[in-house]
């Protein structure tokens, strides 16, 4: 079976464990125990060896999913497949050894690693290093467009063996330096336990599963932000993630498909309009915002701060059909909770995003 890191978010490490942890559980063979399943520091092992793939889908369709986290504990079933999901655009490749474009390879802070990632989907270009030991797995910290993200002590994203009523908490403090200047620090407290084993069934099918609950508060800049996330560990290569953030009006799905050993291309075009989730988020100084047209369109992209007052536009043309990504530098403002808002044809929609100074 296969593993996955989960994806706290809502700081630039927390987004960034988040999908450390949906990686680790699809990465990581599982063994079967009886009727439910074991992983263990040699199953983990002996995945690795070659590039894999991972595509990442979502879905903004929250409905019934509150049932779904409310369902802990033995011989389970979690039904997350009657929805309809959009690839969030580029894919996530994982490889064994560093590859010769990694940035920062050979920095001090990521010396224990053994594991790198490689994600591309919602738009970002993020570098993430990882420690794989019979311990447990841990995140050092990663790389996003010059920004430097360091863990100290390096984040468990689980401990091993991982099994039902498995549990681990602790703290660590999470820095991020923006072309060797520091930008901000924060604390993170996190708590992890494996609280059911059942089936989870997707749009692949059926898969028998362990389900690890991840909590986090992160605080920076006196502001504290709480994050839950739900993680499926299933025998296949398919997992899927559940997250609830504070300020938030809903939770999310998504579901990764895998293609060991080849660096596949992304799907085709977009068959529906979409705004995506910016990257990082909360965000210092600057995040990326994506956006999928099915047509060529005209293209009006505007960020607004909580009064309604216009503080920038993005885009103002006509575009082509499919996966479209923009960064959007927001060094000259305060901290606070901004808007982006998308029109395309008759398409209108609007996220919000936190910057965090």
């Amino acid at each position: 079976m296969t593993c996955t890191p989960p994806r706290p978010c809502p700081t630039l490490q927390e987004d960034t464990m988040q999908r450390i942890l949906m990686f680790i559980l699809v990465t990581c063979q599982c063994a079967v125990a009886l009727a439910q399943l074991t992983v263990t520091a040699s199953d983990c092992h002996s995945f690795y060896g070659s590039a894999d793939s991972i595509w990442n889908y979502s879905s903004t369709d929250s409905s019934g999913l509150s049932a779904v986290i409310a369902n802990s504990g033995a011989d389970r079933t979690w039904d997350v497949s009657k929805r309809t999901y959009q690839p969030l655009g580029g894919s996530m490749v994982r490889y064994a050894n560093y590859p010769d474009d990694a940035p920062l390879s050979t920095d001090p802070a990521f010396a224990s690693s053994n594991i790198v990632e490689h994600d591309t989907s919602a738009g970002g270009d993020v570098w993430i290093y990882l420690t794989l030991n019979d311990s447990g797995f841990y995140s050092s910290g990663s790389v996003v467009a010059g920004i430097k993200s360091t863990n100290a002590p390096a984040y468990p994203s689980y401990r091993f063996p991982l099994t039902y009523g498995s549990q681990w908490s602790g703290t660590y403090t999470a820095s991020i330096t923006y072309n060797g200047s520091q930008i901000s620090t924060s604390s993170i407290s996190y708590s992890n336990l494996v609280d059911g084993w059942g089936t989870i069934i997707t749009p692949e099918g059926s898969f028998p599963c362990l389900r690890l609950r991840n909590s986090n508060e992160t605080t920076a800049s006196g502001t504290t932000i709480s994050t839950v996330s739900y993680f499926f560990i299933g025998k296949t290569q398919t997992y899927a993630t559940i997250t609830s953030m504070s300020g938030s009006n809903g939770v999310s799905y998504t579901r990764t498909k895998v293609l060991t050993g080849v660096k596949a291309e992304w799907p085709p075009q977009p068959t529906n309009f979409a705004l995506l989730q910016n990257f990082p988020n909360p965000f210092n100084p600057s995040t990326t915002i994506s956006y999928q047209l099915p047509s060529n369109s005209f293209v009006v992209l505007k960020v607004t701060d909580i009064l309604g007052r216009e503080v920038q536009t993005l885009v103002n043309e006509r575009q082509a059909a499919g996966t479209h990504s923009i960064v959007f530098n927001a060094n000259n403002l305060p901290s606070g909770l901004y808007f982006y808002t998308l029109e395309a044809g008759t398409y209108h929609a609007t996220k919000k995003f936190l910057l965090l100074k």
